[in-house]
């Protein structure tokens, strides 16, 4: 059986929000795009075994907050005792954001924020089409797939489930979750007047991301970017740099491997560490990224079993940019 509700939600709203409470409300969220549209629309259908079953508390509907916010509230009871199949509810909830009247334009919505557990979150392609201010999305157990999303602020917290998928920040980008592999593309945008920031987090599962640097000017720029793991292997990938821009990095995990990939464009110190194993240094054959013909000078400072520091530059000057690599008991690799 099933049974269906939908809400409009104004656009303008500073604060849109869906949340989840009872042992019973889990499901599955969609965030996703129309081309036609005045409000935003959540259509949430909830599908179950045996009708008596939403008699005893099962409740969707519209909730306010005290500053302003308008969303969505899905609550069921706290089940006690065992479950049996009959007792199952199933809450499949869509949210459809209406483009732009204008073509040319991009939608831009001041913020959203889910609050579930046990749900899987899955985001559309909506790069190019919807911007975020600020993206919140909260689960636990589940997996979180964003196919293209933007937020000038963003959150994408979980729990024993994987983080997936594009996604894009100018401001701030905080990807966590635990226990599960967070496997991402990434773009920073930054225009010079504040840092671009992002946070990778996870353990006992596997860190990949490739994360391209991206200045409103074409040159300069500011970024940091902080990963962890532990107990599994981590890879960064930086495949494109502006010239003259800024990185502070540090990436850390324990008992597997570690590397880090970085744009040609980098300079700055590098720090790399580990137990049992000689960090390894790659240097590439690489042209100057400024189309100036430069000499690239790579020096090392300091090189024991354990640990190796340096810097690389495309002038005598040091660069503003710092690399620190971590791990244990396995390799840890950087490659310029």
């Amino acid at each position: 059986h099933s049974s269906e509700v939908s809400f409009d939600l104004p656009i303008s709203a500073d604060n849109i929000f869906l949340l989840a409470r009872g042992s019973q409300s889990h499901g599955t969220v969609n965030i996703e795009t129309s081309e036609t549209g005045d409000d935003i629309k959540v259509h949430v259908t909830v599908s179950y075994f045996d009708r008596d079953i939403l008699k005893p508390g099962a409740k969707v509907c519209l909730i306010q907050r005290k500053n302003g916010g308008v969303g969505v509230g899905i609550f069921t009871r706290n089940w006690i005792g065992r479950k049996w199949r009959g007792s199952e509810l199933y809450f499949d909830t869509t949210v459809v954001i209406p483009r732009s009247a204008h073509g040319d334009k991009i939608r831009h919505i001041s913020g959203l924020e889910t609050d579930f557990s046990n749900s899987p979150h899955y985001i559309g392609d909506l790069q190019g089409l919807i911007d975020f201010q600020y993206l919140n999305i909260k689960t636990s157990n589940a997996l979180i797939h964003a196919e293209s999303v933007r937020a000038t602020q963003g959150t994408f917290s979980s729990s024993n489930g994987p983080i997936e998928g594009i996604f894009n920040t100018s401001d701030h980008l905080f990807l966590k979750t635990t226990n599960a592999r967070i496997k991402v593309d990434v773009g920073l945008q930054n225009d010079d007047t504040r840092v671009t920031s992002l946070k990778l987090s996870t353990t006992n599962n596997k860190l990949e991301a490739n994360v391209n640097l991206v200045s409103s000017s074409k040159t300069g720029g500011r970024y940091t970017t902080a990963a962890s793991t532990t107990n599994a292997p981590l890879r960064l990938n930086f495949p494109a740099s502006p010239v003259n821009s800024s990185l502070k990095l540090s990436a850390t995990t324990s008992n597997s491997p570690a590397s880090i990939s970085l744009h040609p464009s980098y300079e700055g110190s590098f720090q790399l560490s580990t137990t049992q194993f000689l960090p390894e240094l790659l240097r590439r054959d690489v042209e100057d990224p400024s189309g100036k013909g430069r000499e690239r000078k790579v020096s090392v400072d300091y090189v024991n079993r354990r640990s190796l520091k340096g810097s690389v530059s495309w002038s005598d000057n040091e660069g503003p940019g710092s690399i620190t690599l971590r791990s244990t008991n396995a390799h840890v690799s950087l490659e310029l």
